[in-house]
């Protein structure tokens, strides 16, 4: 949710929305509060799944995101993000769309 309002971010109706969505991702759960965004996460662990948590936010704190699918060329994206000096932490797809 974007809201130009930050009392409108609020975390307990975030995650009244979150729980209407449970059934899509059993396996682990998280919000994220920010001024203006707040955003909330179900997730089913199919790839990196120790590390793979989401919301992702990038290293340097610019960025945040939350990511539903899966990037099956991935890793073939993340080669020359390596090769350019871009540091990963995990082995996910949402890294890698941050990085792009």
């Amino acid at each position: 949710m974007f809201n130009r309002d930050p009392s409108l971010n609020n975390e307990e109706q975030l995650m009244r929305m979150s729980h209407v969505i449970r059934h899509r991702g059993p396996d682990e759960s998280d919000f994220i509060v920010r001024d203006s965004f707040c955003a909330a996460f179900r997730r089913l662990s199919i790839i990196d799944l120790d590390h793979g948590s989401q919301p992702y936010t990038s290293p340097d704190g610019r960025f945040t995101a939350v990511f539903n699918g899966e990037i099956y060329n991935y890793r073939d994206l993340r080669a020359p993000l390596q090769e350019e000096g871009i540091e990963f932490f995990t082995n996910s797809e949402i890294e890698v769309i941050v990085a792009l």
